[in-house]
């Protein structure tokens, strides 16, 4: 979960018992602007960096990134590497932190323009052990898709503190493949060309976790963290409508980092609440440089990181999404003439014309029981049904899908 949003629920503190009575809470609006610093220090591959303020309460404001900063990873030896606005995660800085010698240690650093320098403490490079395996598991009488991690690191016994995010892609298509397109210029019907039909049945999207995945051995006999769970599609949510793909990554916490994300955690889960901790507990590792009492929130890990992906197919599970969407052609429904009246006695209007400017899209022409097709008849549904990108879906299809269609 974003840094912002697990904030909001510690500041609400008490709040969560009750929705229903109007009140403000004394200082609260003091921790508003709080600086916030996602992200953590990976030796051996890129390394993505957030940087945000808290946001009040009551703000229906999307999070506002900051970008104008200079952020940069340091070695204990001076060597320093530069981080850049990233292309493919939003808001976020990358540094290729890929050659990093895990024999050093290595703190994040960052100047804001108006605010000052910042920096968290030195790290020591914790080494991740292999992810055994990503498994999944059908739940609530088929209400949804659970998916788990399995992990172990016998070699270091020391290593007791884990902490998971993933990426999500998946496939999804529209309804229909249609065959004409509505040339409202002439206000005709067009075919549209064989091999150009379908350019808009197949789409991909993708997802970022956001949510806190820990988990401690600590109290355990074996260092093993069995069927951890990590996210949970329910079965009217696309991402499991024919192929769908989960890319785990695992870091190791020393045991500070995993104090300091347990107890953020704990301010998002039913069990947060007046006995959760506050703000003055969830100070983390990075401080401010030009002004010391300045509270920030945010921890920094360094550790190597290990990787793990899956795909499922709808068929592995059974075929069990539950399609939310109307785009099922009826006959006696979804034909309509190019003329039509309007009512029984009512003026006659252009058909074709008012359901495009309404968003339907043309399908085929009908076709009567004899086999002939009645060119001044056609089959129209909305747009999301005959184009996926109305859907939410991207034509960017990932360089690993395991297909081979665009």
């Amino acid at each position: 979960m974003n840094l912002q949003k697990c904030m909001l629920f510690v500041l609400a503190g008490i709040l969560t018992v009750s929705c229903i009575y109007d009140f403000s809470l004394e200082g609260l609006e003091e921790s508003k602007d709080m600086l916030v610093i996602e992200g953590d220090i990976i030796a051996g591959n890129y390394s993505y960096f957030k940087i945000s303020t808290t946001i009040n309460l009551t703000s229906s404001d999307d999070i506002t990134y900051i970008t104008d900063a200079a952020v940069w990873v340091e070695s204990e030896s001076g060597e320093r590497i530069n981080a850049s606005l990233s292309a493919d995660v939003r808001g976020a800085f990358a540094a290729n932190t890929s050659g990093l010698d895990p024999n050093k240690k290595y703190k994040l650093c960052l100047t804001i323009p108006d605010r000052g320098s910042y920096e968290s403490s030195y790290l020591s490079v914790l080494v991740a052990p292999p992810i055994d395996s990503i498994t999944y598991s059908v739940g609530g009488n088929n209400e949804f898709v659970q998916m788990e991690v399995t992990s172990h690191d016998y070699d270091n016994p020391e290593n007791k503190y884990y902490k998971w995010s993933y990426r999500e892609d998946w496939e999804f298509h529209a309804h229909v493949v249609p065959k004409l397109i509505y040339n409202e210029n002439e206000d005709i019907a067009e075919q549209i060309p064989v091999e150009e039909q379908g350019m808009d049945y197949y789409c991909w999207n993708k997802e970022l976790s956001s949510g806190i995945y820990i988990a401690s051995t600590e109290k355990l006999s074996d260092n093993l963290v069995y069927k951890q769970r990590l996210s949970r599609i329910y079965n009217d949510n696309q991402k499991i409508s024919f192929i769908y793909s989960i890319q785990v990554s695992q870091i190791s916490l020393t045991k500070e980092g995993y104090i300091y994300w347990e107890a953020l955690k704990k301010n998002t889960d039913e069990t947060g609440g007046i006995f959760a901790p506050q703000p003055s507990e969830l100070r983390g590792n990075i401080k401010s440089v030009t002004n010391p009492d300045e509270a920030v929130l945010g921890y920094i890990s360094a550790s190597t990181v290990s990787q793990s992906r899956i795909y499922i197919n709808a068929t592995d599970i059974k075929n069990m999404y539950k399609d939310p969407y109307q785009c099922s052609l009826d006959p006696d429904k979804d034909y309509y003439s190019h003329w039509e009246s309007e009512g029984k006695d009512g003026p006659v209007i252009n058909k074709w014309m008012v359901l495009h400017k309404s968003g339907y899209v043309m399908i085929d022409y009908y076709t009567n029981d004899k086999g002939i097709e009645i060119t001044s008849r056609v089959s129209m549904l909305p747009a999301h049904c005959a184009d996926c990108r109305k859907r939410n879906g991207t034509k960017d299809k990932p360089s690993f899908w395991p297909n081979d269609h665009i």
